[in-house]
């Protein structure tokens, strides 16, 4: 008998389960494999503040082509370098499918498939294609695999036998293989995130951002978008708003946009302070989606202060990303938040000391450049106005950005690092709270507070309704104040696992309320938890916590909504196979978030199942072609969030679909138009 070579299967995920060694047959058409399972223990990641950036590129003497192939230009939805939660970088490029499924994605290079991924969470069905000289190419959230070896796809049917729970690695010998070009599977929306292609290139431990190969250039003529300058120092925050000033190409078509801050505003420091700079903003990539930039650069006239460029990252750093971005302030997708400042897991810079900072006659002259993966650059210059220190109340007359003073001074700060046990407490109004950071719960070394307010702080009331019930004229109300206040406050607060929060309130409305925090960055409250127990007049919530910043016990007064116009409105298609109809109704709530369990979907008055696509914040309806009478029929939708409020009814109308036949037929499967 033949001898068969090894492969390994291995679980993952948050839920890994000990695996038995031994030998097991997989029989499909055309295979016999006898697979050897065995435990899979990840590198351990050592800590490095720039390990990535020694390495040479081990690509620059080839030549790729996109894996990609649809009937549009090339559109990235997630680039290169990403902030992702729980400190980590984002170490692929995500190329755009416009939200539909089934496109080919072919070989960039010559190789063999190395490994499968078959599961319901991560890359979804995933692949690995590797080179003879040891360059390994990712591709992650496929549909399937059938394409060019069909017996490939058999074989992810076979894994998927075995494990019915699909949480499955395969290592397998190279019994596939593609030559450059050759289609090896199709784009899909399986695992997590909307319909995409998740790619990565890598080598050794070293992965490299896709667009700095030659060949997988994009048309990319538009610079990255400034939103904010953030200066810190030991009085607390000012945030500045940028606007465009100017716009200029250069003659390769290069974009070169110059940003100042808003207003007329002018930072004010004292000499004895010591300043940190962020700098927020996003890149579109030529597209619409806001993903993170290449470098980021803080400078004094021709001397740098820092640079740092994220084109490559070892497989030691997936974790550090909070050395890069400010990982409270980043909201992904919407603002990145960059440190300008050093800072390693084992050493925060402390800052710049003003004193030694050069100047001239007006102050202290800095300049922010931020740049993208096509060589398109963004600056902001603005100068320091160098006095004596303000207080909170003088700041906020002056003619500076926004101010986020310290409040209560009386609280201490406690420090916290990766290995250590710390329990903050406050109590106040009737109402207590409890974070506790055990290790690991956070990155690099800081410091942090909790405590408790009389009232909203400056700045966060926009939407909530006060509660006396009187609101401002014109004031537009999501929210209606329902307890106490609390703010936990950090300083180089860069969360890897998080902490764990407990907090015990009034009960009020029935218990129909929730905790929420308030995020500058995008200046909304955001529902960190229900009541997970209501008891003696009290309401009990246990939470994971991830932010800093206020904290309160809101009421959701705000409706969710239908069909936002705003995000992408209903699509309609048919499935591949042509014997579905599937409606796609998107789903917007302001307050506390959509609520399964009070939302209802009708087919002709009678309740129909549906599917929550949490992704994408989407109701998805399949209905067989079958039950669809010739006359047509209704389908109404009503959907509730945690508070109980309700939608106002949606109704469509739906007909035989003859007329878009021709949709499935096509190259990929529409799904809707927002990714």
């Amino acid at each position: 008998m033949k001898r068969i070579e090894k492969s390994s299967i291995v679980h993952t995920g948050s839920k890994r389960r000990q695996l038995n060694t031994g030998w097991r047959a997989l029989i499909i058409p055309g295979i016999l494999a006898v697979t050897y399972f065995t435990a899979y223990v990840p590198p351990e990641a050592e800590p490095g503040s720039s390990i990535a950036s020694s390495e040479r590129n081990f690509m620059s003497d080839r030549t790729l082509q996109h894996p990609l192939q649809t009937d549009r230009k090339v559109h990235i939805s997630g680039s290169f370098g990403e902030y992702r939660h729980f400190s980590r970088y984002h170490h692929g490029l995500d190329y755009k499918t416009f939200n539909r499924v089934g496109f080919p994605v072919i070989a960039p290079l010559d190789g063999s498939i190395s490994r499968i991924h078959v599961a319901d969470y991560g890359y979804g069905n995933g692949l690995w294609l590797r080179t003879p000289d040891g360059v390994q190419m990712t591709f992650g959230h496929l549909l399937d695999y059938n394409c060019d070896r069909p017996d490939l796809e058999y074989f992810r049917q076979a894994i998927e036998i075995m494990d019915p729970d699909r949480r499955t690695f395969v290592n397998i010998p190279p019994w596939f293989r593609f030559e450059k070009g050759d289609c090896i599977a199709r784009s899909g929306e399986s695992g997590v995130g909307a319909p995409h292609l998740h790619f990565e290139i890598e080598k050794d431990g070293l992965y490299i951002d896709p667009l700095s190969v030659s060949g997988l250039s994009i048309p990319d003529s538009t610079a990255p978008e400034l939103n904010h300058v953030y200066l810190e120092t030991a009085a607390g925050t000012q945030v500045f708003a940028l606007e465009q000033l100017s716009s200029t190409t250069t003659v390769s078509g290069q974009q070169r946009i110059q940003y100042k801050l808003a207003d007329g505003k002018q930072p004010r420091v004292s000499e004895a302070d010591v300043l940190r700079v962020f700098v927020g903003g996003y890149d579109t990539m030529a597209a619409r989606n806001r993903n993170g930039v290449r470098r980021v650069e803080l400078k004094q006239g021709e001397h740098t202060l820092y640079a740092h460029n994220l084109d490559r990252i070892h497989i030691r750093e997936f974790t550090h990303a909070a050395q890069i971005y400010h990982t409270v302030r980043t909201i992904i997708g919407q603002e990145y938040v960059y440190l300008l400042y050093a800072s390693t897991r084992s050493n925060v810079s402390p800052g710049y000391a003003v004193r030694n900072l050069e100047r001239n006659t007006n102050g202290i002259p800095l300049s922010i450049l931020v740049s993208d993966a096509s060589g398109n650059v963004s600056t902001v210059d603005f100068e320091l106005s160098v006095g004596e220190a303000t207080t909170a109340e003088e700041a906020a007359a002056s003619d500076t950005g926004r101010e986020q003073p310290r409040l209560r001074p009386d609280v201490g700060f406690q420090s916290v690092s990766d290995q250590s046990r710390v329990r903050l407490q406050a109590a106040g109004n009737n109402a207590e709270m409890r974070i506790t950071f055990q290790p690991y719960s956070v990155q690099v070394p800081g410091r942090v507070r909790l405590f408790d307010l009389p009232d909203l702080p400056e700045g966060t009331a926009e939407h909530v309704l006060p509660a006396d019930g009187r609101a401002a004229e014109g004031q537009d109300v999501i929210l209606r104040r329902a307890g106490p206040v609390f703010y936990l406050e950090g300083q180089d607060l860069a969360y890897l696992r998080g902490a764990e929060g407990e907090a015990i309130f009034p009960d009020v409305n029935e218990g129909k309320v929730g905790l929420y925090y308030f995020n500058f960055t995008v200046g909304q409250w955001r529902l960190v938890a229900v009541p997970r127990r209501r008891a003696n007049g009290k309401l009990y919530y246990y939470f994971p916590v991830r932010f800093d910043g206020p904290m309160a016990q809101l009421e959701d007064i705000s409706p969710p909504v239908l069909g936002n116009p705003f995000i992408w409105e209903a699509a309609t298609v048919l499935n591949e196979g042509g014997d579905s109809f599937v409606y796609e109704i998107s789903v917007s709530d302001r307050g506390g978030g959509f609520n399964l369990q009070n939302s209802t979907v009708l087919l002709d008055g009678r309740k129909f199942p549906f599917d929550w696509i949490n992704d994408r914040s989407v109701i998805r309806v399949s209905i067989p072609r079958t039950i669809i009478p010739e006359q047509g029929c209704v389908l109404s939708l009503q959907v509730g969030d945690h508070n109980g409020n309700l939608s106002d009814w949606a109704f469509y109308f739906i007909e035989q679909p003859d007329a878009i036949v021709e949709e499935s037929e096509s190259p990929a499967v529409q799904k809707n138009n927002s990714q």
